[in-house]
């Protein structure tokens, strides 16, 4: 499932990554290109990552207005897919390891939110974490 644009609730406080936390991004994207992946940056609010082939790496799309918060939380997936060998989409077949690799991408997002003692954002990404472990398990 996509991460829409109306749900980066941490660009309220950090704005566009690509134009506020610019080297950041750019280790982002040096690393993932580095190691095979790629990055497609968009304008449409769209925010995933789309697994490759197996064993090979993917692709992060993001929307050019996304906070850095979405940046790490899409990067957290390509770091997950490279850790297990990027098995592409094998692994939406074992539902405990796909949800595990959904809460630490929002965990770099709760993170963030921990980090700057945002409450409100905390318990919003909380709940879209919620929604998204009901959606995986089919509850």
């Amino acid at each position: 499932m996509a991460l829409r644009k109306d749900r980066d609730y941490l660009f309220e406080v950090y704005g566009a990554a690509l134009i506020n936390n610019r080297p950041d991004v750019d280790r982002i994207i040096s690393y993932i290109k580095m190691n095979g992946g790629s990055v497609r940056v968009v304008s449409n609010g769209e925010m995933y990552y789309n697994p490759g082939q197996f064993c090979e790496p993917g692709e992060i799309v993001i929307d050019v207005n996304s906070s850095i918060g979405a940046w790490k939380h899409e990067f957290r997936h390509f770091l997950d897919d490279e850790a297990d060998g990027f098995p592409g989409l094998s692994i939406l077949a074992d539902v405990d390891k796909y949800w595990e690799r959904e809460y630490n991408a929002y965990m770099e997002e709760y993170s963030l939110a921990k980090e700057i003692e945002r409450n409100d954002i905390m318990y919003d990404i909380q709940l879209q974490m919620d929604e998204r472990k009901r959606e995986i398990y089919g509850e």
